[in-house]
């Protein structure tokens, strides 16, 4: 199985990506913290870097600060997700702000369900509300799954269907827990 997701991962890096959630319905523990990395090749085969932090505030919540490099696009974001149910499956919700150009507001409902120790699978919808000249609703339907690679690494593959006119994507990326 691990074989598997890793050769999927290594595929999707040959594939037109872009950050997203990248996330599972879980939050940190009080006071853990985390570190991903994630490529992105966007469309027209850009090279870019996400770096995501985490941080857990209180028990069921965490803070997350994105920021995305290179590509000629530039991201900077920040949210906070609260567990909703914690039975599985289990649900949270994030809200956010980002600039990308100019300003917009996030939002994300997500289910998350682990197979075993190690895997996660992960679904939900996600959404930004771009308030520049003219207002633009994106929205993404999402599923991936995260694996335990390393004591305190995880690996994550995930794929965003677009709703309406957003771009769909493949990401990958890499979380190191603290």
């Amino acid at each position: 199985m691990k074989r598997t997701l890793l050769l999927l991962i290594f595929l999707a890096l040959l594939t037109p990506l872009s950050a997203q959630v990248v996330n599972t319905a879980s939050t940190l523990k009080v006071g853990k913290m985390s570190v991903g990395v994630y490529p992105l090749i966007s469309d027209g085969f850009n090279l870019a870097l996400l770096f995501d932090g985490g941080y857990g505030l209180k028990k069921g919540m965490d803070l997350r600060a994105q920021l995305a490099v290179g590509g000629g696009n530039s991201y900077l974001g920040f949210d906070v997700e609260k567990i909703m149910r914690s039975s599985k499956p289990m649900i949270s919700f994030s809200g956010g702000a980002h600039l990308t150009g100019g300003a917009g507001l996030d939002a994300t409902l997500n289910f998350s369900s682990s197979l075993n120790r190690d895997i996660t699978l992960f679904a939900g919808l996600d959404t930004d509300l771009e308030l520049g000249d003219a207002i633009f609703v994106p929205m993404w339907l999402f599923v991936g799954g995260e694996m335990a690679f390393r004591k305190k690494m995880t690996l994550i593959l995930e794929l965003d269907a677009a709703v309406n006119d957003a771009s769909s994507r493949l990401v990958i990326g890499a979380n190191f827990y603290l």
